[in-house]
């Protein structure tokens, strides 16, 4: 799991917060997560079709925008143990 932020971005802290929390509770031992800066990876960024911040990308897949954390669990349980 990759969550795509930037230092000029409100939300981003907040979704770190929060994907933490979600995978502390799911089962930190089955999921990992990768934080990236768009800045200092920029070319990763643009490959992985990063618009804007926080994304979120699972199993190579965009998810985009952050969806609110009920939702959010749900993807991170559909998509397995990452």
């Amino acid at each position: 799991m990759e969550l795509y932020t930037s230092n000029l971005c409100p939300r981003c802290k907040q979704a770190k917060t929060m994907l933490r929390e979600l995978i502390d509770e799911l089962g930190p031992q089955h999921y990992t997560l990768e934080i990236i800066d768009v800045v200092e990876h920029i070319d990763r960024s643009v490959e992985q079709g990063i618009l804007r911040t926080p994304s979120l990308v699972i199993d190579r897949q965009l998810i985009g925008a952050l969806p609110d954390r009920h939702t959010l669990k749900k993807q991170l349980q559909r998509h397995g143990r990452q």
